[in-house]
């Protein structure tokens, strides 16, 4: 449907229930890693099984959430829920303006 000079599109999305899995995003460059944690746990917290997430980017980004956030305000939200989760960070980089990662 085209209005004014916008197209409206009607878009329907039924997906599936979770399934328990091991899954892997690579955010590429520096991208932040908190925001893709954030928008996949709660798929994976209901998948009915135990998932694990890695996800490889930029762990230290501005106006992102970084990891210390979220294992100790987002998770500990989470946790009284009844859902285990743990979250590890196995590195940490800092990518100053200008510097390519």
């Amino acid at each position: 449907m085209l209005i004014g000079r916008s197209w409206l599109i009607d878009f329907e999305y039924l997906p599936g229930r979770p399934q328990a899995r091991q899954v892997f995003f690579d955010v590429g460059t520096a991208g932040s890693t908190g925001p893709v944690f954030r928008r996949v746990l709660p798929a994976l917290l209901f998948a009915g099984g135990p998932s694990s997430l890695s996800i490889k980017g930029g762990t230290h980004v501005p106006w992102s959430p970084v990891p210390e956030y979220l294992e100790g305000v987002f998770l500990r939200a989470v946790r009284p829920m009844g859902f285990e989760v743990s979250l590890k960070c196995t590195g940490a980089d800092i990518i100053l303006p200008g510097r390519l990662a």
